[in-house]
């Protein structure tokens, strides 16, 4: 009574119509269905940027990001409408565990929807935006990506995103010991490291 698991592939035929397309797996009385969309590839007139000049900011300070679309032909997107939204995920410092950043920002895991709203881009497809960075109650810092999704005049869709970390401090403190058992009466030697989030 229990279904197996069955790896097939098929190749969507040139002419097949575009639209939704379920597939149905049926064992007796017993049903099962997946499905999945065949859409026509568009590629991409123009490219979206979102830019900060922050790498880090203290929370419950705000972040300014400039959103900026153009046209890969060089005109810019301009009165286009851009939806951004903020997610945000734990942000462990590289600087914690050693003496080099090596995070360079970019990585990105997931992360919870804080934010969310619409804007217009200007005549030069340009939008600044300012962001609130809520202190977090845990007292830990976290990742702030935003992300632009810009809608063109042919209503075409296109992202950008950019990360700034929100620190619950200006520095961290980190603690080195010289062994990690010690016996009972023992010196224990333990280093002491007090860095800003630039090292």
């Amino acid at each position: 009574d229990a279904f197996g698991t069955v790896n097939t592939s098929f190749t969507v035929p040139a002419g097949a119509a575009l639209g939704h397309y379920v597939i149905t797996v049926a064992s007796g009385d017993e049903r099962a269905s997946g499905a999945f969309e065949v859409q026509e590839y568009r590629k991409p007139e123009f490219d979206v940027t979102v830019t900060s000049p922050d790498r880090f900011v203290l929370q419950g300070g705000r972040v300014q990001a400039t959103l900026t679309a153009r046209y890969y032909f060089g005109q810019p997107v301009a009165n286009g409408s851009v939806k951004y939204v903020v997610h945000k995920q734990p942000y462990y410092s590289p600087l914690r565990w050693g003496d080099e950043d090596s995070d360079g920002g970019g990585w990105w895991g997931g992360g919870d929807q804080s934010s969310e709203a619409t804007v217009r881009l200007d005549a030069q497809g340009r939008a600044t935006v300012t962001i609130p960075l809520a202190v977090d109650a845990d007292g830990r810092d976290y990742s702030a990506r935003m992300e632009a999704r810009v809608t063109d005049a042919s209503n075409r869709e296109v992202s950008g995103s950019a990360i700034v970390h929100a620190t619950y401090g200006r520095f961290m403190v980190t603690t080195q010991v010289d062994r990690y058992v010690q016996a009972p009466g023992a010196h224990a030697r333990v280093g002491i490291r007090v860095v800003d989030y630039q090292g």
